[in-house]
């Protein structure tokens, strides 16, 4: 009912900004490193509305739509996310973005006329990298006493490090024999709003010794409960409190983490097969493919995130395998090869 309202005040409310045919002036004036909005599009040639109660701006261009919301510096375009140097403001009657808005979101865009949408992101530069289990929780047991979280913090530690020799930052839900709840693992996601992703690292065991392989998920398609689960919503609290962003209503946020979980949806199925293909050749091992899932951590972060089971303790020979350096090491380079392609596309 809430959308249906929102949409509602939106048809009611929104004002079309028409972009002029002629030819504009080059010269727009910046103040304080903004640029009004309406000048952009009149140089771009794009049309866009702007609803005064939401204060949400769509832009449509070249079959791309563009959203961003007043008081915030995180634009969607195209289905990606895109964040500027500061918010969007409101100065008089003005709107006004920052000056990297016209290379990082427009440009793009009108530099290959062959370009459904944008190709041009902020640099990817931030990984979060989650080792399941710790502490007293073993996770799975294999039959020669070896620990899931002893396999996985190793596998963590060695993708960190293949990452961080490319220039990423690396930041660790644990990097010793602790145990963090699930709660806390969400709620470091959110403390970190600028990070691109976050990746958590499994083993997996059945009952019986036959299935073996790499299998990655990413998040299902979330259900009216699980969008309204006290913890997704308090972590989302926390995270908006990171961004920069006026403060507004709990409608105007939920419009924000609508558009953060569409970004999120497509990125991560997208690299779930990127690392379930990737590491699994590299590792020599069976392909158990992408999957979807509301696991907690999945289902409660608002970033792109992906959970990667390594293979199954519960296989003789994968057992063994994973009892190696160098299959670790295998595996810790499929998956960051799978990151790096991924943080070339953004």
């Amino acid at each position: 009912m809430k959308k249906f309202l929102m949409l509602a005040a939106l048809a009611c409310t929104v004002i079309l900004g028409a972009c002029q045919t002629a030819v504009p002036p080059n010269n727009y004036v910046i103040q304080n490193q903004n640029v009004p909005l309406n000048h952009l599009c009149e140089k771009y040639h794009v049309a866009w509305m702007w609803d005064n109660i939401s204060e949400i701006v769509i832009l449509n261009f070249k079959n791309t739509e563009a959203r961003l919301l007043v008081g915030s510096d995180v634009v969607m375009a195209g289905g990606q996310q895109i964040v500027l140097s500061r918010p969007v403001e409101m100065m008089g009657s003005q709107i006004v973005v920052p000056s990297d808005f016209e290379r990082r979101v427009l440009e793009p865009s009108f530099q290959k006329s062959n370009s459904a949408g944008i190709t041009e992101e902020r640099k990817f530069t931030t990984v979060l990298i989650d080792a399941g289990h710790g502490g007293h929780d073993t996770g799975a047991i294999a039959r020669n006493g070896m620990h899931e979280k002893d396999i996985v913090l190793d596998v963590a530690k060695r993708l960190g490090e293949k990452l961080e020799q490319r220039g990423i930052k690396i930041f660790y839900t644990r990097k010793n024999d602790t145990f963090v709840s699930l709660e806390d693992r969400t709620e470091f996601v959110s403390r970190h709003a600028d990070a691109d992703l976050f990746v958590s690292v499994h083993a997996n065991s059945a009952r019986v010794r036959g299935p073996y392989g790499i299998e990655v998920y990413s998040l299902r398609p979330l259900d009216y409960e699980s969008l309204h689960e006290s913890k997704r919503e308090a972590n989302q609290d926390l995270m908006f409190s990171k961004i920069p962003m006026a403060p507004g209503s709990r409608d105007v946020e939920n419009i924000v983490s609508d558009m953060l979980y569409s970004h999120k949806q497509r990125d991560s199925f997208y690299l779930a097969r990127k690392i379930a293909q990737n590491t699994a050749y590299m590792a020599r091992t069976k392909n158990r493919g992408a999957h979807e899932a509301r696991f907690f951590v999945l289902r409660n972060t608002l970033i792109p995130a992906v959970l990667v089971e390594i293979g199954f303790m519960s296989n003789p020979k994968e057992e063994q395998l994973l009892e190696t350096t160098n299959h670790r090491q295998q595996i810790a380079e499929g998956i960051a090869k799978s990151i790096l392609d991924y943080a070339r596309i953004k």
